[in-house]
């Protein structure tokens, strides 16, 4: 990632901004998961001005034209030829969190579908946030199976991750098929 970063800055950048950006580049070594993944966001809205404009609508409030909005930003960062084609799953994989935090489960689980965890900054964040949309979705199966691979990198990932996926996989490994407590959940 450190390596794609500076690339992408020598080709981009010039003067001082090239240097406090080759800096914050160069810390990214030591960061793992979601500081790793939120780090190279911020670098690349320091990189270009529409993924700058991304993810400030992304901090905006959410309102009824605001999944329209990000649609759109999103359809022309992917089409955009100045954004490396390495952060675009990133990008994408913001926009999924930001919409299974506004509740727009199906469209963000649709989305993370399409992704790569491979090609992915962070893939402890895309298997928390796939087991959220299994979780609602109540794709038990699937969703134990991401959980206990989002369990296997306990040491990884953020506290808050650990103990909610914890909490997930009580709810849902008794559920029974078509039980009450299923029916109810529909």
């Amino acid at each position: 990632w450190v390596e794609r970063s500076l690339n992408w800055i020598e080709s981009s950048l010039s003067g001082d901004s090239k240097a406090l950006a080759k800096e914050s580049a160069n810390r990214m070594v030591d960061l793992r998961g979601i500081e790793l993944h939120e780090t190279l966001l911020r670098l690349a809205g320091q990189l270009d001005p529409s993924v700058a404009e991304f993810l400030r609508t992304l901090e905006e409030p959410w309102s009824a034209d605001t999944y329209q909005k990000l649609d759109s930003q999103l359809s022309s960062l992917i089409a955009n030829g100045a954004v490396p084609g390495w952060i675009k799953p990133d990008l994408q994989l913001a926009f999924c969190r930001n919409l299974i935090q506004n509740n727009w489960i199906d469209e963000a689980w649709s989305r993370l579908q399409t992704l790569d965890i491979d090609t992915l900054s962070d893939a402890s964040s895309w298997l928390f946030s796939a087991a959220v949309c299994q979780h609602f979705l109540l794709q038990k199966p699937q969703c134990v199976e991401s959980l206990k691979k989002l369990l296997e990198r306990e040491s990884e990932i953020p506290t808050r991750y650990a103990i909610t996926a914890k909490l997930m996989l009580t709810d849902i490994e008794p559920l029974k098929e078509n039980s009450l407590d299923e029916v109810a959940r529909l």
